[in-house]
């Protein structure tokens, strides 16, 4: 059996470690329902003053934060 992670018919965002700017971010945040980071990921998505809806992954790579 599979469980969902994430469920939506809408788009979601997903942010992980890589680089990605703030024109890239608020590109996602304005156009996806959800904002799902992947890791390090999270840190970027708080760093850009937002909160990630689900953070995925063994999360080795994020911060305390």
């Amino acid at each position: 059996m599979t469980r969902e992670i994430v469920l939506s018919d809408r788009p979601i965002g997903l942010i992980g470690g890589g680089e990605c700017t703030p024109d890239q971010f608020d590109l996602v945040a304005r156009t996806c329902d959800l904002i799902v980071a992947a890791d390090g990921g999270a840190d970027r998505v708080l760093g850009f003053g937002a909160m990630p809806d689900r953070v995925i992954w063994d999360m080795d790579s994020i911060s305390d934060a």
